[in-house]
């Protein structure tokens, strides 16, 4: 088989799960922000334009993981689908060798590794620090969307706020009172109109009087009390949290690899730990791209019926044990457990090795995977299991069997009024639903505690503390993923039955489109009204 036809057949393959992963992972990644969003949309009175700039400042964040994830779940469907058809075996059957096969991956592969290096080296680092200084720039917002009209306001520190009215043409305000205490001085102003105006760059919050009188007094000199009138008047706020937000140096994550290479050697040694953790952290993710086509090659191939199934399981095992020895090794390195440059490193050298010793197996007639199933320790380990759960299989049996007694009348009218047709939708639609919705609860829940696990080192949180957060955020996790799981389980039934001629079959009985998808719609909509129970009366009540 020539060379680009093969390269065709093996793009051909991976393209479609990786864009479909890539969606999906952003999306349960991104759902973690939406409460963010929410609070500048409505608390903060952000627009429309607003919003759009906070989104594109979060998804670097965000697309540094589900980039090189995709590429990996992705690849790893797509061999397995191949291994599965046995089309592996007649490509090695045609002298097509594994180096033939992973050549146009690592292609791939490292075009995803420069777009990743983008975004952790310069796009991630701006982004960043743009949200930062947008988020304080917002800080005056809610003072301006909460002043009401004949209700003192007491938000500005030393200050106190009081207008009559607001002009509804010009959004003006009419009869402005403004009291300002100071070390033993004291500022109240009266004026006839008014409004709160920004700087440009956001670093300045003031009142704009017109008409209005000035009275000063002095607690320890009253004899210096004046008087003033003025035309137009500017009085500066003191917002802190806008003021401070400029002084402040940036973050480590807020610099971009140059700068972390500049600081290297600046200041204290906690400071040259966290710049390097991030430094190598940031250099390590792109090159994990490169890791993960060589581990999705060999591991799909591992298996000669094994299908889309093993590929999405043993993608989402390797994206997690990446994950955690990442985030682990910069938590060890940040607290001066183990070196920096191991921390950075460390989860991609134990992929990389692992990843040379499954392209050696692979390279093999007898594969890797087959190799340990042979061993002796193994078979014995896996015959003592299986005497385990054939116990405790009986136990349930029994157990089953007397309570299933006392209702079988009950069973047997249920099933009766169900038809066959509806149980074998309803297992296909759950088969893919649960799978589903545990995958994306568990990406919700991993990234969410690696984001808190610094927190909770730091504070020494309680695990029990922990776990009961945890336990409180389901139903708001439910909320956001039941509905594009039931989405992505939809899909999949109906192009399976699709795909093995089950639809035509249906269809030649008799049955209609329409007929086989009523079971999956009234489960959907039980569903979508468990949904709103939980939305109205348990996720209020736990947040």
């Amino acid at each position: 088989m020539k060379s680009p036809r093969l390269n065709r057949i093996f793009y051909r393959e991976i393209a479609g799960p990786c864009l479909i992963a890539l969606l999906i992972l952003t999306f349960v990644v991104f759902t973690r922000e939406f409460g963010r969003l929410a609070e500048m949309l409505i608390r903060r009175n952000a627009d429309g334009m607003t919003v759009v700039q906070i989104v594109l400042f979060i998804l670097p964040s965000v697309l540094i993981f589900s980039i090189p994830f995709a590429f990996l779940i992705g690849t790893l469907i797509g061999f397995s689908r191949l291994s599965g058809d046995s089309e592996i075996i007649a490509m090695r059957a045609s002298g097509v060798s594994v180096w033939q096969m992973l050549k146009p991956v690592l292609k791939v592969a490292a075009v995803v590794a420069a777009i990743t290096a983008a975004f952790t080296f310069s796009l991630l680092p701006r982004g960043n620090w743009s949200l930062r200084l947008l988020s304080h720039e917002l800080g005056f917002k809610p003072l301006q969307s909460e002043i009401k009209p004949r209700v003192f306001n007491e938000q500005i520190p030393s200050t106190i706020l009081y207008i009559e009215d607001v002009d509804l043409r010009t959004s003006r305000w009419k009869g402005v009172f403004v009291h300002t205490s100071n070390n033993g001085e004291k500022r109240t102003i009266l004026a006839s109109r008014g409004d709160l105006i920004t700087s440009e760059d956001g670093r300045r919050v003031q009142l704009h009087l017109e008409d209005g009188t000035v009275y000063d007094t002095r607690d320890a000199t009253p004899e210096r009390d004046s008087l003033t009138r003025f035309g137009t008047q500017d009085v500066l706020l003191p917002l802190a949290e806008i003021e401070t937000a400029f002084a402040k140096p940036k973050r480590p994550k807020d610099r971009t690899l140059l700068e972390l290479w500049r600081d290297r050697h600046r200041g204290s040694i906690a400071d040259r730990r966290a710049n390097g953790v991030e430094m190598y952290g940031r250099l390590s993710l792109p090159l994990a791209a490169l890791v993960f086509g060589i581990l999705a090659v060999t591991l799909g191939i591992s298996r000669a019926k094994s299908g889309r199934g093993y590929g999405f399981v043993v993608s989402i095992v390797v994206a997690f044990s990446y994950f955690i020895m990442f985030d682990m090794g910069r938590s060890l390195a940040a607290g001066g457990v183990i070196p920096v440059w191991l921390g950075g490193w460390g989860a991609d050298l134990v992929l990389a090795g692992f990843a040379g010793l499954s392209f050696y197996s692979a390279s093999q007639e007898r594969l890797f995977v087959e190799r340990i199933i042979d061993n002796r320790l193994v078979s014995m380990l896996g015959l003592g299991f299986a005497r385990i759960f054939s116990k405790v299989g009986g136990l349930f049996r029994g157990l089953a069997r007397s309570v299933g007694n006392r209702f079988w009348d009950v069973c047997t009218v249920c099933v009766q009024l169900t038809r066959v047709v509806d149980l074998y939708m309803l297992r296909n639609f759950l088969y893919y639903l649960i799978p589903t919705l545990f995958i994306c609860t568990s990406l919700f829940y991993l990234f969410t505690f690696f984001e808190l696990m610094d927190d909770i080192f730091r504070n020494d949180i309680a695990y029990r503390t922990v776990f009961v957060y945890f336990l409180f955020l389901i139903p708001q996790i439910l909320i956001l993923l039941v509905p594009i799981s039931i989405l992505i389980a939809t899909l999949v039934t109906f192009g399976v039955l699709d795909k093995t001629s089950q639809v035509v079959a249906f269809k030649s009985c008799g049955i209609s489109v329409y007929r086989i998808a009523v079971p999956v719609v009234l489960l959907s909509a039980m569903m979508g009204g468990g949904l709103f129970v939980l939305q109205e009366y348990v996720n209020l009540t736990r947040i």
